[in-house]
């Protein structure tokens, strides 16, 4: 991340967008009192802007599973959907309201891809997910893409034999040639080509990966996942195309790390724990994630390695409006080596948001973030005509972690920032300013982010 050559353009529009933002509902709320308590879903006609307005606060996140391995194993139906159409009363439907005797076999589900960043630059394609017309028919997907900047067809195929209902107890396969990246866990592809198109910043590193693989999952609904996972890749590095348009213009593109190429035969396990009963972030639980993965040896290949991490997540809502927001998450290398791509970091977005992007790497990693959260809505009434605004947040937080290089290897010591923002209650506007308290001087940084820090 480079302070000095985007710091000010990415500031200006931030400010911006959270002005313009505020304006616009602050406006709705003046201006319609009448509307002021619309029923669920309710749109004015007369405000053409506001569809696109809750929309961009609403969205969906663009979540890691996804991301991270397309195809990676798409997620199960709730045990609760597996249930045949005739049994599912019409509101619970996934589909809506059908005629009894209405089957899904017809049903498909298409979804664009496009996607723009400074190694694919711009690249389009479409996936499809049909939804199994029957409880046990294997969930399929497909996707194919073509990179602009690469010139190179992507492909993946992904199929789920469920085999059990409660728990849901499922085997599949997967055949897939893709960009991917360490780093979803940060941002989602929508967020990150925002950030590319607009302000000349791409967060993640690529690699190209082109293999198959197979995987074996056990959910508990609403309650927990362990899934196994055995993969058989060819990895490649890839280079960053620095000039890449974008509409900020300003210095090019940072370069792409010069990742390990070879083959990679890697065993993989990974247990989610969760208290929330299905729901995501804010609302009140916790969440546990532990991941064991081991590559080469006696799996073969050319890349060798052991890695454990582990990450919890708390939300606990103290009084009406007040919320504690907690992270902590270490990892490790337990072998001699650790691939680059597997490397741990802190810093920039997703970790530490007062220091520079990955500022530190290494085969070792911990790291602490606290958010105290006030519901601005709450407690002002003139917020609280709004629907946008009612779910307005004000929040303080302290950020401390560190990442070093293991086997004696000698350190910086630990990273800590702090700072305040101004954010909606999910995922939507979210704008931080956090100051460096390792730094004898300089300013706060300020970023601007369309989904929740953690």
């Amino acid at each position: 991340m480079r302070a000095a050559a985007w710091r000010a353009p990415a500031a200006g529009l931030a400010l911006g967008a959270g002005l313009a933002l505020g304006a616009l509902a602050a406006w709705s709320a003046l201006a319609s009192p009448a509307a002021a308590a619309p029923g669920p879903g309710a749109l004015s006609t007369s405000e053409p802007w506001r569809p696109l307005l809750l929309a961009i606060v609403r969205h969906s996140r663009d979540t890691t599973a996804a991301d991270s391995l397309e195809p990676g194993p798409f997620l199960p139906v709730p045990a609760e959907s597996l249930e045949s159409a005739e049994e599912v009363p019409p509101e619970l439907r996934p589909f809506g309201a059908r005629h009894p005797g209405f089957r899904l076999r017809h049903d498909r589900t298409l979804t664009l891809i496009c996607d723009y960043n400074r190694v694919d630059q711009l690249r389009l394609g479409l996936r499809a997910a049909p939804p199994p017309p029957e409880p046990f028919y294997p969930r399929t997907a497909v996707g194919v893409s073509y990179s602009l900047g690469r010139s190179q067809w992507n492909y993946s195929a992904s199929l789920e034999q469920p085999l059990y209902r409660q728990p849901y107890i499922a085997l599949g396969g997967r055949v897939y040639r893709q960009t991917d990246s360490p780093d979803w866990e940060l941002l989602g592809r929508v967020e990150n080509t925002l950030s590319a198109l607009l302000l000349r910043q791409d967060y993640l590193d690529y690699f190209g990966r082109r293999g198959a693989g197979a995987f074996a999952r056990l959910e508990w609904p609403a309650a927990g996942r362990l899934e196994l996972d055995y993969r058989a890749d060819e990895l490649t590095a890839l280079q960053a195309r620095r000039e890449t348009w974008s509409l900020m213009g300003g210095d090019p593109f940072r370069p792409n790390p010069a990742f390990s190429e070879g083959r990679l035969h890697q065993l993989s396990g990974v247990l989610n724990l969760s208290s929330r009963g299905g729901g995501q972030a804010p609302r009140p639980g916790a969440d546990l994630e532990l991941a064991l993965e081991h590559g080469g040896g006696w799996l073969g290949g050319d890349l060798a390695f052991t890695r454990v991490h582990g990450e919890t997540r708390w939300t606990s809502k103290l009084a009406p409006g007040l919320w504690l927001n907690l992270r902590a998450a270490a990892g490790a290398s337990l072998g001699d080596s650790l691939p680059s791509e597997f490397d741990f970091y802190v810093g920039g977005v997703g970790t530490l948001r007062g220091h520079e992007f990955k500022e530190q790497t290494g085969d070792r990693f911990y790291l602490f973030n606290a958010e105290y959260a006030v519901n601005l809505g709450e407690h002002i009434a003139a917020l609280d005509r709004d629907e946008t605004l009612r779910g307005l947040e004000l929040v303080l937080f302290s950020e401390v972690g560190r990442a070093w290089g293991g086997r004696g290897q000698p350190g910086s010591g630990p990273a800590w920032d702090a700072g305040v923002g101004l954010q909606t209650t999910g995922d939507g506007f979210h704008l931080y300013l956090a100051q460096n308290l390792n730094a004898s001087r300089g300013g706060p940084k300020v970023s601007f982010r369309l989904t929740r820090a953690f």
